[in-house]
């Protein structure tokens, strides 16, 4: 009987577990990584990236949108890189796109001056990254009291030996 108690609370507090990490889930964010190839005929000094939703840029691991210096029209879905030059066969360092929007994709991306649209042959990932799940505070706050309820319940209900 007793161990059939326990094993009935512990099976709501699992099935509460579950839900409430549902409930109290981080919000899930989308990033992705990529780099741009100039495979146009001529020299690139702007780079215009359409995405799916609003999008931030973080630059490569050196530091810098190489060989742009600049970015603007960041939280937007466009972004535009500029203040630099990309040669015939050059490559941009990768940058860092995210969103709290989930499922991020560009839609489109075109090099400037001329408006020439970079394939997607020449849009490279540079890693693949996966979001973390995780509880806010509120979540693990719930799963602290939804623990202790439960372990309150259990001593409670254990029967102490008597004393002679």
């Amino acid at each position: 009987m007793y161990i059939k108690r326990i094993s009935v609370v512990l099976g709501i507090c699992l099935l509460v577990l579950l839900f409430s990490t549902q409930i109290f889930a981080e919000p899930q964010s989308s990033s992705i990584e990529k780099t741009f190839i100039n495979n146009s005929a001529a020299s690139r000094t702007d780079l215009h990236i359409e995405f799916n939703g609003p999008v931030d840029a973080n630059s490569d691991v050196s530091g810098d949108y190489s060989p742009f210096t600049a970015k603007t029209n960041s939280g937007s879905n466009v972004i535009v890189f500029s203040g630099g030059t990309v040669p015939i066969g050059g490559e941009v360092g990768c940058i860092k796109f995210e969103s709290t929007m989930d499922g991020l994709q560009i839609v489109s991306a075109t090099w400037t001056p001329g408006d020439i649209v970079i394939p997607d042959d020449d849009i490279k990932v540079c890693r693949v990254i996966a979001p973390v799940p995780s509880l806010t505070e509120w979540g693990m706050i719930a799963l602290v009291v939804l623990l202790l309820a439960a372990g309150v319940v259990i001593i409670r209900r254990r029967k102490l030996p008597v004393r002679a």
